[in-house]
C-alpha cells in the first residue's frame, strides 16, 4: 500500500475503540433526568427498568410509582462495538430527594439552626455544590476541591424552612434535604 507521499507499507494495523458507557441520574420525585457521560459511541439505547425505553442521548423519564428501585441500563453503540452499563436508581415517595451514594456524604446537624457541616468521603474528587429553597431558587453555588472533605456553612440569616443541598461529581448526584429551624 502506498500513501500520498509515496511511502510503502505491507502491514495495516486496525484499532477499534469500544464505547465507554457511563451516566448520572438526577431524580426529582418521579422524574429522572439522565446525563449521558459516555465516550466513543454513536448511538444509545436506554432501558429504564420499568418496561420503558429510549434512544435519546440525555433522556428524561417519568416513573409510574414512587418508592421503587429501578435498574437502568445504558447501551452505547460504536462503529464496531457496543458496551453497556447498569445503575440502580431510587424513586422516593418524598419529592426532590435522591440519595445516591449517600453513605459517602453526611450533613449535620439536621435539623439545623442554619449552621451546618457537610462531610464528604475522601474519594469524592472535585464536586459542584448547589443549595436551593423548596421553590428551586438557587441560593448558593460553588465547587468543592478534592482535598475539601469537610465544609461548614452559615445560613443562620435564612428563614425557617426546607432547603436542598445538591452535590454533583463525576459519578454521582446526591440531594440532601436540610431543615433550618431557629429556636425561639
Amino acid at each position: 500500500i502506498t500513501d500520498a507521499c509515496g511511502s510503502y507499507s505491507d502491514k495495516i494495523e486496525v484499532y477499534t475503540r469500544s464505547p465507554q458507557p457511563s451516566f448520572m441520574a438526577d431524580i426529582s420525585y418521579l422524574t429522572a433526568s439522565f446525563t449521558n457521560t459516555s465516550t466513543g459511541a454513536e448511538s444509545y439505547s436506554w432501558d429504564f427498568g420499568d418496561g420503558k425505553y429510549s434512544t435519546a442521548v440525555n433522556p428524561v423519564h417519568v416513573y409510574p410509582f414512587p418508592g421503587g428501585d429501578y435498574t437502568v441500563t445504558l447501551m452505547a453503540k460504536g462503529i464496531c462495538a457496543s458496551a453497556g452499563i447498569q445503575q440502580q436508581v431510587s424513586v422516593f415517595s418524598s419529592s426532590g430527594i435522591n440519595k445516591t451514594n449517600s453513605s459517602a456524604i453526611t450533613l449535620f446537624p439536621n435539623p439545623s439552626n442554619g449552621i451546618f457541616t457537610l462531610h464528604l468521603d475522601e474519594q469524592h474528587g472535585s464536586s459542584f455544590i448547589e443549595i436551593t429553597d423548596v421553590n428551586g431558587k438557587i441560593l448558593l453555588t460553588g465547587t468543592l476541591l478534592p482535598y475539601e472533605t469537610v465544609k461548614t456553612f452559615n445560613f443562620s440569616a435564612f428563614d425557617n424552612g426546607i432547603y436542598f443541598v445538591k452535590i454533583r461529581n463525576q459519578s454521582h448526584i446526591t440531594t440532601i434535604p436540610l431543615l433550618i429551624k431557629h429556636e425561639k
